[in-house]
């Protein structure tokens, strides 16, 4: 039987009971003990057995329970103070971490408190209370932009505004947790003035909690030295600054008491904790890149601008290193988005390969950034099936009708195709055929009209060219793309039914004020073009029957 679980067990009137018992029955051995003279053997044996032994074991019984239940208790409470220590350790080295300008201040600063409170001879209540407010006087730290800790030169009144929130803040923090000492107060009053200049409430003299004006002493020592190479000189200075703030920036008695011990409490900075605050600090930086990268993204519907911004960070963030950022699957370090790879990050630096960190930062970028380039992909290519023709790949008319609202009061020229004898082509050779001629005919536009703005089908068998181009030079264009439509090798099939485009040229501003004007005289001149093609190839076809259409 597990005797450790007994004790509770019991009711209350049942462990009072036994208690009186356990009275009663040493009582009864007193009595006896006085009057054994007069009593028999027999009675006595009967007593022993029936009230002293029963006693003697209740009392054993109940002092092993007891003492079980003592060391059970005291080994919870070392474990409960090692585990708040730990816990107490951890917060610090977090602290550290965000202000990389004073690693280990705060395990400097816990000891030198120790060192005063010590000397002041308190409890070790307020021993144990000023060493746990030491370790987390600068937690509000965290609430704080690392870039306002870690800047150098002159900080602006703002960004001291921000860093005078952090004993408030470092009070709020901890103000939910059930510390067994007033820690929140001295966290709050650290930077309070013994003559009332302080801050955040501007209190004075012994208004001010003990553990702060101790723990003020501290942090202000250990942020002097912490500034100057280890030397005597810095001692001597650190000291002399303490002098000159007795009585106005510290309270002069603890003052006192910090003269008289600080030379056996020195520790200087250094890298005794360097591994953990590295540690710390990758893990951190590289938290704020992916941060700092998801913020650059975000709103982003291009793919490109997301391939730059990609490419800025990487190199950014791992130097002397080029990225270049591709779709789909290629040598490189994969941006997967469900089971397909979308891109791919490629990364170099020359002389010197990319370490583990580095590898393993580019691989978080990587799967960071996949969710938001596969919706721009997405998006793109909705945008591009509503602004493309399907058939063509060219650009449809809503791709017009969009760039042309864009071009209000600009000067620019628009060609109107439209191709002649286009119905004789799928009557006699099927649609299929007519598919065809229709992405031979893109295919022309695209190369004749290579600098245009924009090429696009407006449905059917007409097309469009918006070029800023000069007249001369469309014109000259125009007389290619149709050389090359007539002398295509896969009309030659053609050559009875008289295939063949027409062209209408109209300018803004030298033919008309807008694009409507421009689109209607661009019209009538392209169906003017049309009308003389229809009168000179039905001449032809009755004055040579079957000849093949002449080339210009």
């Amino acid at each position: 039987m597990n005797t450790d679980l007994q004790l509770n067990k019991f009711p209350a009137t049942t462990r009072i009971a036994l208690n009186l018992w356990g009275f009663v029955g040493m009582a009864g051995v007193i009595w006896v003990m006085l009057h054994i003279e007069r009593m028999d053997r027999v009675f006595f044996s009967v007593f022993v057995l029936v009230v002293v032994v029963p006693i003697f074991g209740l009392s054993h019984y109940a002092h092993r329970l007891y003492l079980r239940t003592s060391e059970q208790a005291n080994k919870h409470a070392v474990e409960n103070a090692q585990l708040f220590d730990s816990t107490l350790s951890t917060f610090a080295l977090a602290i550290d971490a965000k202000d990389k300008q004073r690693q280990g201040h705060t395990q400097r600063v816990q000891k030198y408190a120790c060192g005063i409170t010590e000397a002041m001879n308190l409890d070790k209540g307020h021993i144990k209370g000023i060493a746990a407010a030491a370790l987390l006087h600068d937690i509000g730290k965290l609430a704080i932009p690392e870039y306002i800790l870690n800047k150098r030169g002159s900080i602006t009144r703002e960004e001291m505004r921000k860093i005078r929130m952090h004993p408030q803040m470092g009070a709020d923090i901890i103000a939910n947790i059930k510390f067994p000492f007033p820690i929140a107060d001295c966290i709050l009053a650290h930077h309070e003035r013994f003559d009332g200049q302080g801050y955040p409430r501007g209190l004075s003299g012994k208004d001010i909690p003990l553990g702060a004006r101790v723990l003020a002493i501290a942090d202000a020592f250990d942020a002097y030295i912490s500034d100057r190479i280890e030397s005597q000189q810095a001692l001597d200075g650190a000291i002399a600054s303490m002098r000159e703030g007795s009585g106005t920036a510290f309270d002069p008695e603890i003052v006192a008491v910090w003269e008289s011990i600080y030379r056996g409490l020195i520790v200087w900075p250094s890298s005794s904790a360097a591994g953990a605050h590295t540690e710390i600090q990758q893990a951190t930086s590289e938290l704020k890149i992916l941060e700092s990268l998801a913020q650059s993204i975000e709103g982003l519907t291009s793919v490109h601008e997301i391939f730059i911004a990609v490419r800025a960070r990487i190199t950014k963030s791992i130097v002397g290193c080029t990225a270049t950022v591709e779709r789909g699957e290629r040598e490189g370090i994969p941006v997967v988005f469900g089971r397909n790879v979308i891109a791919t990050i490629w990364v170099h630096r020359s002389g010197a390969p990319l370490n583990e960190d580095e590898l393993r930062l580019v691989h978080a970028v990587a799967a960071k950034i996949a969710p938001a380039l596969s919706n721009a992909m997405a998006l793109e290519a909705a945008r591009r099936e509503a602004t493309v023709d399907k058939l063509t790949g060219l650009a449809n008319r809503r791709a017009f009708e969009i760039m042309s609202a864009s071009l209000e009061r600009q000067h620019f020229s628009i060609v109107l195709i439209d191709l002649n004898s286009f119905k004789e082509v799928n009557d006699n050779f099927g649609h299929n055929a007519g598919d065809a001629t229709l992405i031979r005919i893109a295919a022309h536009l695209r190369a004749a009209f290579q600098d245009a703005q924009l090429v696009c089908r407006l449905g059917g068998d007409e097309f469009l060219v918006l070029s800023f181009a000069g007249v001369r030079t469309l014109r000259l264009q125009i007389r290619r793309f149709r050389q090359m439509v007539v002398w295509d090798p896969a009309h030659e099939a053609y050559r009875n039914i008289m295939f063949g485009v027409s062209c209408g040229l109209a300018s803004i501003p030298l033919d008309s004020k807008n694009i409507e004007q421009a689109m209607q005289s661009a019209d009538e001149r392209m169906y003017a073009i049309k009308a003389r093609f229809k009168h000179f190839a039905g001449r032809e076809l009755t004055g040579k029957g079957s000849s093949r259409f002449q080339r210009r």
